[in-house]
């Protein structure tokens, strides 16, 4: 399975959640509590809460210090 299926697979679960968000659930129940658990665990842990937080600043970090480096080497062009 190509990036490109996957995508058009993506988008449309992603098209229809809002509007067929009970008509998904009974399709796929199981795949519901799954997601619904492994949402629980995540957010349910201050150990798993800690992690994503620290893992979100770091990357928020890396963006402006690449965004930082990429308008200084410009201006230094300039």
């Amino acid at each position: 399975m190509g990036s490109r299926a996957f995508g058009r697979r993506a988008k449309a679960m992603f098209s229809e959640f809002p509007s067929g968000l009970d008509a998904q659930m009974k399709r796929t129940p199981y795949a519901a509590v799954g997601v619904a658990f492994a949402i629980g665990m995540l957010l349910g842990s201050r150990i798993l809460r800690s992690v994503l937080a620290s893992a979100v600043s770091y990357g928020v970090i890396e963006v402006g210090r690449a965004y930082v480096r990429k308008t200084a080497s410009a201006r230094a062009t300039s």
